[in-house]
């Protein structure tokens, strides 16, 4: 079939090889330059169970779930993870935590969050930790612990071999630039 002198079936057909080329590079460079650093950082990652990568997940973007074991201090991980995961990947992408809880220890976790809340907004980290202390202790935690940086804070819940997460930033979430990044947080998954 001709337009204007022109073959047409000749020009859909190099278009659409020249389009099959194309996307097939980028899918094989996406491959080469994402995924396989990705998979060789989290793979040395003593701490992480388990992981998958996420294109296009909520923050429209790069998101990696990683699933961890019992870690000691979830703000070192998380940082850690964090920083790897940039420099493996080349972005930032949007890191989610999957954990172990239980629904007694986001039942506990509820019950501290409002000490958390009031400390972002009034910057009373001291009384925010003594208060989960005295929650943690009544709720008969085996162990916790709770972390702040400029970006989040961070809180741990563990008993009986289950472990709780969470990440909660500082600011909203459309004006943040904490340390975790845009997008960043923790799912909860119970098991």
């Amino acid at each position: 079939m001709k337009l204007f002198g022109l073959d047409v079936t000749k020009i859909i057909l190099a278009f659409l090889v020249t389009f099959g080329i194309l996307t097939g590079g980028r899918i094989a460079a996406y491959h080469v330059r994402v995924e396989r650093p990705l998979e060789a950082f989290l793979r040395e990652r003593p701490d992480v169970v388990d992981w998958r990568l996420v294109r296009g997940g909520e923050s429209a973007g790069l998101e990696v779930r990683v699933r961890l074991r019992d870690v000691g201090d979830i703000q070192a991980t998380y940082l850690d993870l964090c920083d790897g995961l940039a420099r493996a990947t080349g972005r930032t992408p949007a890191l989610v935590i999957e954990d172990a809880r239980t629904r007694e220890l986001s039942a506990i976790y509820r019950r501290m969050r409002l000490a958390v809340e009031e400390a972002i907004a009034r910057g009373t980290f001291r009384e925010m930790a003594k208060a989960i202390d005295s929650q943690a202790q009544e709720a008969g935690l085996d162990r916790w612990g709770v972390y702040v940086d400029s970006g989040n804070v961070y809180l741990q819940l563990h008993k009986s071999g289950h472990y709780l997460y969470e990440v909660i930033p500082r600011q909203e979430p459309s004006t943040s630039r904490g340390d975790a990044g845009p997008g960043s947080r923790v799912r909860a998954t119970l098991w």
